[in-house]
């Protein structure tokens, strides 16, 4: 609050103490409304929070539909039901509107994942086969992601900043697929790969960003499920487990 009030940007405040800009506008919210009471840490989430999380879900829902270049605020205000001007009390721009938009995305679906994957309680190999099943998009939120995805990567060029977010966001499955694959091998249900957990990890990536990207635009050369049995017949190379069962 008290950068704020010394006229620092929301994006520059995020920066600095290393939060979201929407946490930083959420907390602005309650200071504005509440004084200085309104910033308790005890005090339970309002509606601002459920607010923001639907901005957020209506913003991703119309970049995808329409892609970043072409996505105005107002088209954003639209598919929430609200005006311009309440977009623009949670966001500095259009830029940071986007591209939270797209961060918000790609947070839920890393949190699915931890939960459905990673924290289910599968043995290694479930787990492996659960992750193949959920990472190449279907119609809905999936392939909202990987629209997403495409639109930040390529404005990459004149938004060097999106580097640094998709690499973060890289990262964080790189490292779920490595643990599965580690742990696979510990429990003796994998066998031990030539090359590093992580190096099989960003490999394994690679071919599904590649076969993700095609499902997303609509292209047909290479059926869904032909890309599924590509990506599980390396997998079962690598770490010597029945194809059949990566995808069962």
């Amino acid at each position: 609050m008290l950068a704020l009030e010394q006229n620092w940007r929301t994006k520059d405040v995020a920066e600095a103490l290393g939060v979201s800009a929407p946490t930083v506008a959420l907390w602005r919210k309650r200071f504005l409304e509440g004084g200085v009471d309104g910033l308790s840490d005890k005090q339970e989430s309002t509606g601002s929070d459920a607010e923001l999380m639907r901005l957020l879900d209506a913003a991703e829902r119309t970049v995808s539909k329409r892609g970043f270049c072409a996505t105005r605020i107002s088209d954003i205000a639209y598919e929430a039901g609200v005006s311009s001007s309440s977009i623009m009390y949670y966001f500095d721009s259009r830029q940071e509107t986007l591209v939270r938009a797209m961060l918000h995305a790609n947070q839920r679906a890393a949190v699915t994942f931890e939960q459905q994957v990673l924290e289910g309680g599968l043995s290694p190999l479930e787990r492996l086969a659960a992750f193949l099943r959920r990472v190449l998009p279907i119609e809905g939120s999936q392939r909202d992601e990987y629209l997403l995805e495409l639109d930040l990567l390529a404005h990459a060029r004149q938004y060097p900043e999106f580097i640094g977010i998709w690499d973060d966001y890289q990262r964080r499955w790189i490292a779920g697929l490595a643990s599965i694959i580690e742990e696979g091998i510990a429990a003796g249900s994998f066998q031990p790969s030539e090359a590093p957990h992580e190096r099989l990890a960003e490999a394994t990536l690679a071919m599904i960003d590649g076969f993700g990207y095609q499902l997303a635009v609509g292209a047909t050369i290479v059926p869904r499920d032909a890309m599924l049995d590509s990506i599980a017949d390396y997998l079962s190379r690598q770490l010597g487990v029945p194809v059949e069962k990566l995808r069962a």
